[in-house]
Order: structure tokens, then sequence, then C-alpha cells
């Protein structure tokens, strides 16, 4: 099953899946070599055919399996068995899909192979979703960017990626499915992955269909089915059937069963169920549409056939039960290593045991040489100690003396310089000096110098009652929707002016903070995303959850920062007060406020930025 009640769409890199199984260095008989060659060798030739006969690729993936007879041997077959899965996922049989998917997970976990890791959640992400847990699945998809990130491998964030717009489609959030499908597409071609670059392209078509758009659908489609680098049987049948579908909805049935029958065709080469069973409905319906209801009988009893093969309760019953078999594994395998814990425990704490008789049995002889060297211990432990604790203390006196110093330049410069014209632009108005016009750009840059002066000020007030002891928050249930919406109706007239588009995506979710002290996070660094994004450019704010807390990720296409800013951002530098991309000032302080505010609150900020590529900020807050 491609999706749940769509187009088949699954996203999978079919680059290797990883740099190696670890560091670890095992001493393998010398047939070891021979048997993995030969292993990777066949799971070569599957994948080189699977979108095209998976049935022939099974074959290959099953013998590379079957020379699995010992640990090391067993772990080498841990990409083959995931392609079978994936190769049965393609036959829409997803209960012998999943099983495979979870060896070749737990095979990957135990050799700490980022990579397979990657694409194990991401296809057991895909089994949750046709089951429609999706808010599971997104779960798994999430994991499957962070294995990938780990990994380095774009194509792997590429195709996490692209199952989230998918889910997010299904759910019919469709701005958010084409934010990720667009990074997918960007992360596909980034990484030259052809495959990857069809299922973007054609998903996207399938949303801007939702989206009643059809003449954006068909030239999407088209794209698929002339791409002048790959093509792949299986995106050519989803592309044929998206035709069959969007032709149809605009009244053009002709062509829309032409469409689908030549979808129908390459499903049936491909014995892909779940495409057969997909454009089967599709063309009952066209033949429907056109009057041809004898077709459109005979299509609706192979709709039927093909149903029952793909969707049967004793289908969801495999797969319900083999997913709880893989939770009390993953239980069993965390008892296992608690048990080697508590071996490996026991052992440390007899040897603990035995080096006191030994230490005792030699007393009697050492006692005075041990007293006078435990004497000498103690001294020069207490004396290392006092050195520390002045040599912290003269740390901090230097970092107070330096941020005393930044926050002496910041009045005298952020504050005098703009009251000094305010002060010159009152007495020319009051002396009537100024025209009608003089008088118009006059006010305009008293309130440019107000805002000024008073963001300083702000910065200011909200660094001294951070400093207080025993300032503490007020924790509340906030939604992050309405935070949100709050802030952007702050910056409104920011955005306006520089023709920034704003948007937010994601599911609602409600954190446990200060609401006023995390309004003053949000704010500061959505001003932050504003300040260096140059005009025309775009915003996005994002919720997500994760183990128990929320991440409100912030993007924007500014200007980015290098890695000498980035390092230090959060520290009061001279470097960290550069101009805006319309010449905004500031202070520097902002973000070093909002940090220390969220730490107040049980969260962390992260960023990532590259210059000239924009900037990603993810503030972690509890959840409630």
């Amino acid at each position: 099953m491609r999706c749940l009640s769509c187009i088949l769409v699954l996203s999978i890199a079919l680059s290797p899946a990883g740099n190696g199984w670890g560091q670890s260095v095992i001493e393998v008989p010398a047939s070891f070599a021979e048997d993995t060659a030969r292993i990777h060798a066949l799971t070569r030739k599957g994948k080189a055919v699977v979108f095209q006969d998976p049935d022939s690729a099974l074959t290959y993936f099953r013998e590379a399996m079957s020379l699995a007879h010992d640990e090391l041997t067993r772990a080498a077959t841990a990409e083959s068995r995931s392609m079978a899965g994936f190769a049965h996922y393609v036959r829409g049989e997803y209960d012998l899909a999943l099983p495979l998917f979870i060896e070749s997970l737990n095979l990957f976990r135990q050799h700490n192979n980022e990579a397979g890791l990657s694409n194990s959640y991401n296809r057991i992400g895909l089994i949750y979703l046709i089951q429609k847990r999706k808010e599971e699945a997104i779960a798994y998809f999430r994991k499957g960017v962070r294995h990938g990130k780990a990994a380095s491998r774009i194509d792997l964030q590429a195709s996490a990626n692209f199952n989230i717009g998918l889910t997010h489609d299904e759910t019919g959030n469709y701005d958010s499915a084409l934010y990720y499908l667009k990074i997918a597409l960007d992360q596909s071609r980034e990484s030259v992955n052809a495959q990857l670059i069809l299922m973007s392209l054609n998903r996207t078509a399938k949303v801007y269909f939702h989206q009643k758009q059809y003449a954006t659908a068909l030239a999407y489609y088209d794209s698929v089915l002339h791409h002048p680098l790959y093509q792949s049987n299986w995106e050519t049948s989803f592309a044929q059937a998206g035709l069959a579908e969007t032709y149809d909805a605009l009244g053009q049935h002709d062509k829309a069963i032409e469409a689908g029958l030549q979808s129908l065709s390459l499903a049936k080469e491909m014995n892909a169920r779940w495409d057969m069973l997909h454009v089967a409905e599709i063309l009952a319906r066209s033949y429907a549409n056109s009057d041809r209801y004898k077709e459109a009988y005979d299509m609706a009893l192979v709709t039927l056939a093909y149903k029952d093969s793909v969707f049967n309760e004793e289908k969801e019953s495999n797969l319900n039960y083999i997913q709880l078999k893989e939770s009390e594994l993953a239980k069993a395998t965390l008892e296992k290593v608690n048990a080697v814990q508590a071996v490996k425990l026991e052992r440390r704490n007899f040897q603990m045991l035995m080096a006191g008789v030994i230490l005792l049995s030699l007393v009697g002889v050492t006692v005075a040489l041990y007293s006078s060297q435990r004497q000498k211990t103690r001294l020069n432990r207490r004396l290392k100690s006092v050195n520390d604790q002045i040599a912290q203390q003269n740390d901090d006196l230097r970092k107070l003396n330096e941020s005393k110093n930044q926050l002496l330049s910041i009045i005298s410069h952020d504050m005098r310089s703009p009251i000094g014209n305010l002060r010159a632009l009152l007495t020319l108005a009051r002396q009537g000096h100024l025209n009608e016009r003089e008088r118009s750009v006059v006010f305009e840059q008293l309130e440019q110098n107000f805002d000024a002066v008073s963001a300083t000020l702000e910065n200011l007030l909200q660094w001294s009652r951070v400093q207080i002891e025993g300032t503490s928050p007020n924790p509340e249930p906030v939604r992050v929707s309405d935070l949100v919406e709050r802030v952007k109706g702050f910056w409104d007239p920011a955005l306006r002016e520089k023709s920034i588009e704003f948007h937010y995506a994601g599911d609602d979710h409600i954190v446990h903070a200060d609401p006023h002290q995390l309004e003053t996070v949000v704010r500061n660094v959505v001003g932050n995303a504003v300040k260096y994004t140059p005009t025309a450019g775009t915003i996005t704010v994002e919720a997500v959850k994760e183990d128990g807390d929320v991440g409100i990720v912030i993007r924007d296409t500014g200007i980015g920062m290098p890695r000498s800013i980035r390092e230090n951002l959060f520290e009061l530098r001279k470097e960290n007060q550069r101009p805006g991309t319309s010449r905004e000032k500031g202070s520097g302080m902002g973000l070093m406020i909002s940090r220390q505010l969220l730490e107040k609150n049980g969260g962390r900020i992260e960023v990532a930025s590259e210059e000239g590529k924009g900037a990603a900020f993810t503030l972690w807050v509890p959840a409630q």
C-alpha cells in the first residue's frame, strides 16, 4: 500500500544502508568475506529491479538471506531482510513485510548502524500509516530523520520528510504536506536520488489534486512521465493513475480510462496489489461517469477481488500481533541490558571487596607510611580545591566585568545616540524650521528612534530581572497556536514593511511554562528572524512533540550566520550586534535573555544555520 486510501507513495533510499557495522574488531573465519560478498551482491541485484519486478527482487533477497549460517553472516543480511520487506510492501503484503522490517531494525540496532536504523524506522512507520495510526507513524518518521542526520545521509532525511508530508496530506493538512514535500524534493535533488525525486513530484501532484488545482496536478504528473534521467514502473503506474483520477474529475472520461488502463497494466506486471486495487476503483468510477455501465460493473467486481487480497481481518490481526511482539522484544532487550549491567556491578563490587581485604592485610606493616601519605594527600586536595575555587571566582569576575563593559557600551551607544537624535528632532520641530514634508520625515525618524530605545530598554530590564536571585517562573498551560498568533500580531508592522510571509504549520500543542516569559522568548527569536530575513522572504513556525517536550521550530530564509557567530550566539559579544537586512540595529541581548528565560522554564534552545542558507531555532518546552 502506498498510503491509506490514495496513491502508492513510499520513501525508500536505495543506497547502501550505512558505512559499517560499528567500531569493534571481531576475528572472523576466512569464509566470512566470501559469504558477505555474495550477500551484498545479491542484495544489489534485488535493489536494481525492486521497482520494476518485485517478484524477481524477492528471489535475490531470499537467496541472500539463505546464506546466513551464524551470527556474523546473519548481521550481514540486515539490508537484504529490510529490502525483502519492502518488496512485499510493493506487492501489498504488509503482514509479510512488517516482520522483516523489525528483524532488520534489531540487527541494525545491535551494530549501531545509523543509516539502517533510519530506513527501518521509516518503513515501520509506513505500516502504522496503513493502519491509520498517523501520530505513531509520524513519530517513527521523525526517528528516521534523526538517524539519517546521524548517518550524514541526505537521501534518508529526504525519505523520512517525504513520508511526513504524505501523512499530512492524508490528514488534510495540505500546507504542511507541501512544506515537507518541498524539503524532500530539494534533499532528493541534492543527493541525486532519482527515485525519490519522482516520488516527491508524484505526491506533490496528489496534494494539488486534493486542493482541486487540477492543472497544476496534471503538470506535476506529466513531469514524472517525461523525466529525462530516470523512469520507474512503480512511479509511472502512480502517475498514470493520478492522470486518470484528475481527468475524471475534469469530465474527460475517455482520457481517464486510457491512463487508468496503462496504470493497471503496469501494476499487474509488478504484481502490486494495492496499486491494482486503487486504479481499478478509478476505472470503475470513470466507466460509470461515461455511461459504460457494463465495463463499470466488471471493474467493480475486479475491485472487490483485489480489496479482499489486500485488506482483511486476518492481515490486520497479524500486523497488530507482530507490533505487539516487537514491543515485547524491545522490552526484553532492555531487560537483558539491565541484567548485564547488574552482573558487571556485582563483579566490580567483588573486586572492590577483595582489594579492601588485601589493603587491610597490609595496614599493619605500612600504617605509618599510609598515615603520612594520607595527610599529605588531604592537604594537597584541599589546596587544589581552594585554587579551583579562586580560579572559578576569577573567571566569574572576568565574565561579569566583560558583561558590565558591554552593558555600559550598549547604554552609552544604543541609547545615548537615539535619545540625542530625539532631542535634536524635537528642537527642530518646536522652532518651526520644518515644512510639512520635512515634518513627516522627522516624525518617522522619531518613531524609529523611539522603537530603538524602547527595544533596548526592554531587553535591559529583562536581563536585570533574570539576574535577580530568587526570580522564578509561574508556569501554567499555554496553547502554542495562541502564543504564535500574539507574537505574529506584535511583528505584523515589520513583516508588512519587509513583505515577509509568515506561516504556522503543525498540530496544536499545549506547553507548561510561564506565559509572559515564553512569549518574550518567542517574540525575541521571531524578531531575530525578521531582522535577518530580506524583503519578500519567508518565516515558518512549526510545533512538534517529542519525548514529553514540545519543540517550537522557527525557520527563516534569511542570511544565516557563520560558525564563528553561531558558536557564541548566546553571549554578549560585539560580533552578535550585526545590522539586519534593512540596516536594523540591535544590542545582541535578545537571544542571551531568551536562553536564560527558557532554561528557567525547564527548556532549552537549539540552533541550526549556515551562512546564506537561513536559520532554524528550536525552542524545547515541557509539554502539558
